[in-house]
């Protein structure tokens, strides 16, 4: 390692610590609360089964209306197909799902939309973050 390395890696520590140090004491602009300090986070509310929100963008997938905490997603099984294969229990998944990659259509959801939680997520009832008009773009 040459001896320039050598000092740019010490500036950088130098710089590291610096700042580390500088965080200690320094307020946040909208509150004035202490910046290294942690809230724990909302009680979580989700909506009765059967209410939907609005969509943001047309091509949002739709979110889940109910609690998934107890629902195991794993490579060996997938709790939400329990219900979601057989329409007069649930929703089925769009055909989408069906379809592998080359687009040959399966009995089952293929392995590549296999984890539900990577697009659909649980609807909250969170109160907006300031006053806004915005509309959804459909249900």
């Amino acid at each position: 390692m040459t001896s320039k390395a050598v000092w740019v890696m010490a500036a950088f520590g130098l710089m590291f610590l610096s700042a580390q140090a500088g965080a200690e004491g320094v307020k946040s602009l909208n509150s004035g609360a202490d910046i290294t300090a942690t809230n724990a986070a909302p009680s979580s509310t989700t909506p009765t089964v059967g209410t939907t929100f609005d969509r943001a963008f047309s091509t949002q997938p739709p979110l889940i209306p109910h609690v998934i905490e107890d629902l195991a997603i794993n490579q060996e099984s997938n709790a939400c197909l329990g219900c979601h294969e057989d329409p007069t229990v649930a929703p089925r998944p769009s055909e989408a799902h069906f379809k592998d990659r080359s687009g040959t259509v399966a009995e089952s959801v293929d392995r590549s939309r296999w984890f539900c939680t990577q697009c659909h997520v649980p609807q909250e009832d969170a109160k907006p973050l300031v006053d806004n008009t915005f509309k959804g773009a459909l249900k």
